[in-house]
């Protein structure tokens, strides 16, 4: 029976979840770039990532699971603590330092820039592939643990967690998961340790414990057969558990937090610290285990009590405390040894063996059962949550903006991150919706630790076999990875499907298919990496295109030291030079910002003033022509040629300040061509515009078509005729050249042709041509 204070407890902590989300998602105004959502704006320090990835590490699967194994096998699994000695280092050495340093949004661009895209999307697919049965497997362990122990509906468990994960990761983003996962990180530790402190203060000590367990052969601590279908052994924990945990962490559910740090020494030190966390936290899980074993197995009361003689207390195993005699009260005796009899729990699968135990142990304790649930609550959000922003990042970036490019058809796209951002939160929710489909799928697993051992190494062994061969054999080609990668996979499940379908008659089948699961990854990445290898190979004798690979996308002991020259330069350190990249980056914004404010404020001048011009020229020439007009009506000839020369010296004028114009125009332009150069291409388009604003419609409506015929009657159509020359055509009768014909001997004859092209102070000053030549030279 659950107490109030179970309940209070673990919503206290599901609220802190929650109200940790909307802290997040509102603070300094919340998640507003892709960059900020998936990586905190890579300002987080090593500590708390290391937290976080521990937090991951120490999911469900160890903290259900490593008990649970104990309890049935023995403290066998226990040599996988030694795998770490050599996981994290690799990792931090090898893999960690070319992803930091290419600052990518998902670790399977890589491949794109190390291979082609096509390797790009196979190894993604497979991605997206092993983090949904992982995630199913993390949800639904606990659940069907929880649903079998206390009575709760697995189906409700799981869409409890589904909601909160999605939710959670929706509005947090993995500066927030991050941050949450230290809380967790306390939590679990300090249930796991009460848990251990109990149990064997219950039972007399830990080495009563120890003394059972040793009595009953289950410490095979070191158990070394060299029999490849032996379920766990010691070399296949070091090697195939190492090779799954490796696998795991070059996965982008723990690449996303590691590159989240400010510089690459920080993420070096995040991997590197969870090797001291993981010291500590795997014995206690194993110590759990071996503890709840005891509890449950211990001799019967009615053995304890005929232990009254010598002979009798010697055949019993040495968990005895030295203290007691033959003599003590054999219910004393009991109870000092291994407590009250207690019956073995019925369990469907040994995940629930922890779960019984805190049930029985705990069952007047009020609140901590409360903790327990929030500890395995802690370890199942934290795993989840990020394993769907991750699923989120390389969806987004190795799939819809690709397709978006595509479908550009080679337009320029401008990015806008409020967009991408609102496409990843959707597609969280999106695979929140996937992971429960997927929780049903393995709802039917015989325990969380072997289904995981299975996925990783089905699925991460040749992921990790394509990682490593592209950083670290400078000869591998994309087709290479691809068939190897494909020939892999296949095998892998040729391996554990088929020891799934024959499982109840091994003996009579393939050999192969008795290979313990343990070491299936370390089977799929040996195939995977003998046969990318060789046709790596094959594929560059049969193909001169392909070339090494450039050291940036190689593993840095690999790469080709460059000369060192020297010099009296400054040298920064990483933090220094991100600081100085970002203030360098604000300030060519504002600089690109303000920039365009003055181009726009003086492309509105410019128009403006042209505008003006413009209409200042029409109505001179209205001008001129009519008093033309007026004068020959008049017949005054000397009134006639002081209009004239009046008209000319305006015209002149005008001319002048045309070509004042065009020239501020031009040196405008030149200067932000020159002054912004990033904005080459829209100080094209604004010259354009500008010459779109000067341009003058070349139509009939403004022709001069000067003509008087014999009977005096005068036609005065007057307007701008631009022809090809760029000249004032005039239409001449006789021998006059100024366009007026006329029927008398006494006709005006102007020559306004002569001194000046009118019109050709206009169009051939504001051509288009003479911009865009301008444009092209710079």
């Amino acid at each position: 029976m659950i107490h109030v204070a179970d309940y209070i407890v673990f919503f206290v902590v599901v609220l802190f979840v929650i109200l940790q989300a909307i802290f997040h998602a509102f603070r300094r105004g919340g998640q507003r770039t892709p960059n900020q959502f998936f990586f905190g704006g890579r300002s987080l320090k090593a500590v708390p990532i290391s937290a976080s990835l521990l937090v991951s590490c120490m999911s469900a699967v160890a903290l259900l699971g490593y008990p649970g194994e104990v309890y049935e096998y023995g403290l066998g699994y226990a040599s996988f603590i030694l795998a770490i000695v050599w996981v994290y280092p690799v990792a931090a050495y090898v893999f960690v330092p070319v992803i930091r340093g290419l600052r990518i949004t998902s670790c399977y661009e890589y491949f794109d820039l190390r291979y082609n895209y096509l390797s790009r999307l196979v190894t993604s697919a497979l991605f997206l592939i092993l983090s949904a049965f992982y995630v199913g497997i993390v949800m639904m362990g606990p659940a069907s643990a929880l649903a079998t122990v206390y009575g709760f509906n697995a189906w409700e468990c799981v869409l409890f967690v589904a909601v909160i994960c999605t939710l959670y990761t929706t509005l947090a983003g993995v500066k927030g998961i991050v941050w949450t996962d230290v809380v967790f990180f306390a939590i679990i530790l300090i249930t796991m340790v009460i848990i251990l402190s109990v149990g064997s203060t219950e039972l007399g000590g830990a080495s009563n414990i120890w003394a059972y367990n040793a009595a009953e052969d289950r410490l095979n601590f070191f158990h070394v057969p060299f029999d490849l279908t032996e379920r766990v052994t010691f070399f296949n924990c070091i090697v195939g558990g190492g090779i799954n945990l490796l696998a795991l962490l070059v996965t982008q559910i723990m690449l996303q937090r590691m590159v989240s740090t400010v510089s690459t020494k920080e993420t070096k030190k995040a991997v590197l610290l969870n090797m001291p966390y993981m010291c500590i936290f795997q014995p206690i899980l194993y110590s759990i285990g071996a503890m709840v074993f005891a509890y449950y197995n211990g001799r019967d009361l009615d053995t304890i009590v005929g232990a009254t003689t010598d002979q009798n207390l010697k055949s019993v195993p040495s968990i005895v405390p030295e203290t007691m005699t033959p003599t003590t009260n054999p219910a004393t005796l009991a109870s000092a040894m291994i407590g009250v009899p207690r019956q073995e729990p019925t369990y469907y699968s040994s995940d629930e063996v922890l779960v019984f135990f805190v049930r029985d142990c705990f069952r007047f304790m009020p609140g901590f059962t409360g903790l327990f649930f929030s500890a395995i609550f802690a370890g199942t959000v934290s795993l989840v949550s990020s394993s769907l922003s991750a699923m989120a990042a390389v969806t987004l970036e190795d799939y819809v903006k690709p397709w978006i490019i595509w479908r550009s058809r080679g337009r320029e796209i401008y990015t806008n991150d409020a967009k991408n951002l609102m496409k990843a939160q959707i597609i969280v929710v999106m695979f929140g919706c996937v992971s429960v489909a997927f929780s049903f799928l393995v709802m039917s697993m015989d325990s969380m630790l072997e289904a995981s051992n299975i996925v990783l190494g089905v699925f991460g062994g040749p992921l990790l076999a394509a990682m490593l061969m592209g950083v670290a054999y400078k000869r591998s080609t994309g087709t290479g990875v691809v068939v190897g990668i494909l020939v892999g996979l296949s095998m892998a499940l040729w391996v554990s499907v088929g020891a799934l379908v024959h499982a109840d008659h091994l003996d009579e089948v393939l050999v192969v298919y008795s290979l313990s699961f343990m070491w299936y990854g370390a089977w799929a990445f040996c195939v995977t990496f003998i046969v990318g290898v060789i046709v790596s190979e094959v594929h560059r004798r049969s193909s001169k295109q392909e070339r090494d690979a450039d050291q940036q996308l190689v593993a840095i002991f690999l790469r080709e030291k460059e000369k060192t020259i020297k010099t009296t330069e400054v040298f920064f350190s990483d933090k220094e030079i991100e600081k100085m990249l970002g203030e360098a980056d604000g300030r060519s914004l504002e600089t690109i910002k303000e920039a365009r404010k003055r181009k726009t404020a003086k492309m509105r001048s410019v128009r403006k003033d042209a505008a003006a011009e413009i209409v200042e020229y029409r109505t001179e020439q209205k001008r001129r022509f009519e008093n033309i007009e007026r004068s020959r009506m008049c017949h005054d000839d000397s009134y006639a040629r002081s209009i004239e020369i009046e008209t000319r010296q305006k015209i002149k004028e005008a001319d002048r300040m045309f070509h004042k114009k065009k020239e501020m125009v031009v040196d405008y332009v030149l200067s932000m061509v020159c002054d912004i150069s990033p904005q080459v291409h829209e100080n094209y388009y604004f010259v354009n515009s500008c010459v779109g604003d000067y341009d003058i419609d070349q139509g009939s409506d403004h022709d001069i078509d000067h003509s008087c015929d014999n009977s005096g009657d005068h036609d005065s159509d007057h307007g701008i005729d631009h022809d090809s020359d760029h000249m004032v055509d005039h239409n001449h009768d006789s021998d006059h050249k100024i366009g007026h014909n006329h029927d008398k001997d006494y006709g005006v004859d102007y020559n306004l042709n002569s001194d000046s092209n009118i019109d050709n102070t206009l169009d051939s000053y504001i051509t288009a041509n003479k911009f865009q030549d301008s444009y092209y030279h710079l």
